[in-house]
C-alpha cells in the first residue's frame, strides 16, 4: 500500500497539466501513486495525460462538477494512508513527500499545510532545514498563526481515513470547499504548517482557482450560512467565530475595493452581531463608509 496518494483535479489545464504531473512523478520518495481527474476538460488535458502518462498514473474523467467533486473521486479510489492534494497548475519540489513522511514521523498530524514559493513561469524552489508548527486543529491554528500562509487544498495533506469519514469534500459550494473540510474535521484531528522548506511551487496567474473572485466571496458567505445552520457547533463557538470575523471582514473590505458592493454588503450584515460581539467597532463604522465612498465614486460592479 502507498504511503501517500497525490490527487490533482484538471480543468482546461493543457498548458500547466505536464509541469504538475512530472513533478508529481519525480519525487525522492518512492512509496507513492499519482492520481489525476479530469474534471470535464474542453482542451487537450485528458490527451496529453492518457498519450503521455499511460499507467504512470491513475487517470479518471468525469462530467464538470467542480474541484471538490474531482477530488472525491481522487479519495475513493486512492490506495494511500495520506492523500497529498496538488493543483493541476502547481508543482511538487522533489524532496517534498519525503518531509511530510518525516513530519508524519515524528508528529502524525491529520493535516499537514505546506509552504509553498510562487511563480509564474518556472518556479525557483530550494530544499531547506524542516520548521514546523503543530496545533490542536485547524481553527485553534488559524486564531494562533500570525505569520502569512496559504490554507488551501492546492497545500494540504490530510490522513484519508478521516477524509473519508467526513464523507470528503461538500459539493455544495465550489469555493471555500476545502476550509469546510479543514473546519469540519476540527476537533481532535491536528496540524503541522510547514515553515521551511517550500514543498509547493504555486502559480499565480488570472486564472487561478484561489484568485480573488466573486465565487470566493460566495464561498465565505457559504461557510457563514454552515456555521449559523450548527454545521460546526462541534468546533469551539469563540474561536471558530473569532476565525470568521476575521476573514468575513478582510473580503468585504477587499470585495468593496474591487467593487463588489452587494456581496460586501452581504459579508458585513452576515456577520454584524458577531463583529458586535467582539468590540471590532474600527470595522463595524469603517465599512459603511467605504461602501458609501465606492458608490459615490461609481466604482459598483454588482
Amino acid at each position: 500500500m502507498p504511503k501517500f496518494s497525490i490527487i490533482t483535479p484538471a480543468y482546461n489545464c493543457e498548458s500547466y497539466i505536464e509541469q504538475c504531473v512530472d513533478s508529481a512523478l519525480a519525487q525522492q520518495h518512492d512509496n507513492f501513486e499519482v492520481i489525476v481527474v479530469d474534471d470535464g476538460s474542453s482542451d487537450r488535458s485528458a490527451e496529453i495525460l492518457r498519450q503521455k502518462y499511460g499507467e504512470r498514473i491513475v487517470f479518471i474523467q468525469q462530467e464538470n462538477a467542480g474541484p471538490g467533486a474531482a477530488r472525491n473521486a481522487g479519495v475513493a479510489v486512492a490506495k494511500g494512508e495520506y492523500a497529498v492534494f496538488l493543483d493541476s497548475d502547481d508543482m511538487l519540489a522533489p524532496w517534498a513527500l519525503q518531509t511530510y513522511e518525516e513530519i508524519l514521523r515524528d508528529h502524525s498530524p491529520a493535516w499537514i499545510f505546506a509552504n509553498t514559493s510562487t511563480f509564474e513561469t518556472e518556479p525557483h524552489i530550494k530544499p531547506g532545514e524542516l520548521s514546523i508548527d503543530i496545533y490542536k486543529n485547524y481553527v485553534t491554528c488559524r486564531n494562533r498563526r500570525t505569520v502569512a500562509t496559504i490554507y488551501g487544498t492546492c497545500v494540504a495533506v490530510g490522513r484519508l481515513e478521516m477524509i473519508r469519514a467526513l464523507s470528503g469534500f461538500d459539493t455544495a459550494s465550489r469555493n471555500a470547499e476545502d476550509i469546510d473540510i479543514f473546519i469540519r474535521s476540527s476537533d481532535e484531528h491536528s496540524c503541522a504548517v510547514i515553515n521551511t522548506p517550500a514543498t509547493v511551487a504555486y502559480r499565480k496567474h488570472p486564472q487561478s482557482l484561489t484568485a480573488v473572485s466573486d465565487g470566493l466571496y460566495r464561498g465565505i458567505l457559504y461557510l457563514i450560512g454552515r456555521a449559523k445552520n450548527g454545521i460546526y457547533d462541534h468546533c469551539d463557538r469563540r474561536l471558530l467565530l473569532n476565525y470568521l470575523c476575521r476573514i468575513s471582514s478582510g473580503y468585504a473590505i477587499q470585495a468593496c475595493r474591487r467593487g463588489y458592493t452587494t456581496i460586501s454588503w452581504r459579508l458585513y450584515w452576515e456577520t454584524f452581531r458577531w463583529q458586535l460581539a467582539r468590540k471590532r467597532f474600527r470595522y463595524i463604522l469603517g465599512m459603511p463608509a467605504l461602501l458609501l465612498k465606492q458608490s459615490l465614486l461609481g466604482k459598483s460592479r454588482k
